[in-house]
């Protein structure tokens, strides 16, 4: 769930592997391009990976010089509604790197609040992000809060 930066040559690599896992059945992966209202340029992606469990991976990757705009948060939506109101999951996770203050003040206070998100708990060496093993925030959302949300959010 940490939005990650995304360059053309990693978002390249991921859209053929989406393609690829689109094919699959039962199908696991789900993403979803990210692009402008009014330009057909992917700036981004959001993506759900399903773990065989109703709980499920949420994570989203955005342009740099794209961040603090709402695609991360309109992106989320998006997928969640799908996840929950199509798929039928049961919740939807994800992680934030520690060091990452500005998700970790949006899943406190700012949009990923408001999508319904709330803290699990803190995972030490999480990842191994460039060459170093790094803290996290694991946190999730569940269809019922989703739901209780949605309605807001269209308010």
């Amino acid at each position: 769930m940490d939005t990650i930066p995304a360059t053309a040559s990693t978002m390249t690599v991921t859209f053929h592997d989406a393609i690829k896992g689109a094919q699959v059945s039962p199908r696991t992966e789900f993403y979803l391009a990210v692009a402008e209202r009014d330009d057909d340029r992917a700036i981004g992606f959001v993506r759900l990976v399903r773990s065989g469990t109703r709980g499920e991976d949420i994570g989203c990757a955005i342009a740099a010089d794209e961040w603090g705009r709402g695609y991360s948060t309109d992106a989320h939506h998006v997928l969640l509604d799908f996840a929950f109101r199509s798929l039928g999951l049961e919740r939807g996770s994800g992680w934030i790197l520690l060091d990452n203050t500005a998700r970790i003040t949006s899943l406190e206070e700012g949009s990923l609040a408001r999508l319904g998100f709330t803290t699990d708990c803190v995972a030490r060496r999480h990842q191994f992000i460039n060459g170093a093993w790094r803290d996290c925030n694991l946190n999730s959302v569940s269809a019922e809060e989703w739901d209780r949300r949605h309605r807001t959010w269209r308010d």
